[in-house]
């Protein structure tokens, strides 16, 4: 059977609209917080029906799952002449440097080992007349 006033409209300025005591259904205390205070606690139940992926961890994966190390030693380009020290040969390896990253100029013509080399460092590391190795052979 239809109603012919909804029960809001009904009880539409009757001060308590059926809550009882006046106060009980006023201001922010009566929702238990703003916003979403109490998700994991009074609210919890309301934010696994409404909002199931707003809890718990998504989205990157951590480095060391990847094998990834952020503890990785790089040197730039420029510092090669440095840590050659009059050497015509620089091993990055036993260093326990592990990259050679392009920043800055070098001018030595050096043969260098390490692991890995940025396209950049290894293009200007050969400009000089000297020699990347890299990979396997490094070692």
């Amino acid at each position: 059977m239809a109603r012919k006033r909804a029960k809001r409209a009904k009880l539409r300025g009757s001060r308590t609209c059926s809550w009882g005591r006046h106060t009980k259904h006023r201001g922010h205390g009566s929702q238990g917080g703003t916003g979403l205070a109490g998700g994991k606690k009074h609210k919890k139940t309301w934010m696994v029906k409404y909002m199931p992926d707003h809890i718990g961890k998504h989205g990157f994966s951590s480095l060391k799952q990847r094998g990834i190390s952020k503890t990785d030693v790089a040197v730039n380009v420029s510092e090669l002449e440095r840590l050659a020290a009059g050497k015509k040969e620089l091993d990055l390896t036993a260093m326990g440097i592990d990259k050679v990253l392009g920043g800055g100029v070098i001018r030595a013509a050096l043969t260098v080992k390490a692991e890995y080399f940025t396209d950049s460092a290894k293009a200007k590391i050969e400009a000089a007349h000297g020699k990347a190795v890299s990979g396997e052979s490094a070692a």
